[in-house]
């Protein structure tokens, strides 16, 4: 099973790279961005959890961009097979040769899980989402942005009942619209895979990596590539009388 492993985090990587690679001669803008993010999860009645993220974003060199978000969220999981989630998202953008922003950007989303074998799970989610974005000196932007996601996880090796080895990776396709668009990335696409540990039922880390490509009009090519090298650290709570709950990952 961990040799089999290995193989498909070998193929989700090289399929990851190939957009990238492909367009490396072409590219106009290519950027390097660290990405540290905190998840904090808490089940407080049956079928309905309390989550959330936050986390610093940078790009190394010269720290030219950098990002602080905060997102509360909440997931309401009526079936194994499918939840919905909502929440808003706030972020402060600092750039050094233009104008900061501060974005506030409510949500709404539906995920299905499916299909599913032991251990590969699947699941489709859609979002869509509410950007206000204030730059600094400059009236409000008000846009849309609708997002999917096709994603996988790989359960691995097993130390216990609770520690394992996971794999994980997506595909994620983002379309903006709305009246005053002015966002660097106006469509973009993401693909990722990353590796993580389960320590037992409370934390988990992951490492992943993301290529991600878009353009900045709609009449435009793909010329804008980043690479993105992410750090996620989970931390999951419990209500007293719900310590044993079994619940859906979050995949």
């Amino acid at each position: 099973m961990l040799q089999f492993s290995r193989y498909i985090l070998l193929t989700i990587l090289i399929a990851a790279s190939l957009p990238l690679m492909s367009q490396e001669e072409d590219e106009t803008i290519i950027s390097n961005q660290i990405w540290i993010d905190y998840y904090a999860y808490y089940y407080f009645k049956p079928k309905w959890e309390f989550y959330g993220d936050a986390g610093y974003r940078f790009i190394p060199k010269d720290f030219a961009w950098q990002t602080l978000h905060l997102r509360p969220s909440i997931r309401y999981i009526p079936q194994a097979l499918w939840e919905v989630h909502g929440g808003i998202g706030l972020f402060q953008t600092f750039y050094k040769d233009e104008y900061n922003t501060f974005e506030i950007r409510p949500w709404q989303g539906a995920k299905i899980k499916w299909p599913s074998f032991e251990p590969v799970y699947f699941s489709h989610y859609v979002r869509l989402e509410e950007r206000l974005l204030f730059p600094e000196g400059s009236p409000l932007e008000f846009n849309f942005r609708f997002r999917y996601r096709l994603a996988t996880k790989i359960n691995t090796y097993r130390f216990s009942n609770e520690d394992q080895i996971f794999i994980k990776g997506y595909v994620e396709l983002f379309v903006d619209f709305g009246p005053n668009i002015q966002e660097l990335y106006r469509n973009r696409a993401r693909f990722a895979a990353g590796i993580g540990y389960k320590t037992h039922k409370d934390w988990s880390f992951e490492f992943h990596f993301v290529g991600q490509h878009g353009r900045s009009g709609k009449d435009d090519q793909f010329n804008i590539a980043s690479r993105l090298y992410q750090i996620k650290v989970r931390r999951h709570l419990f209500k007293k009388e719900y310590q044993d709950t079994k619940i859906p990952d979050h995949y």
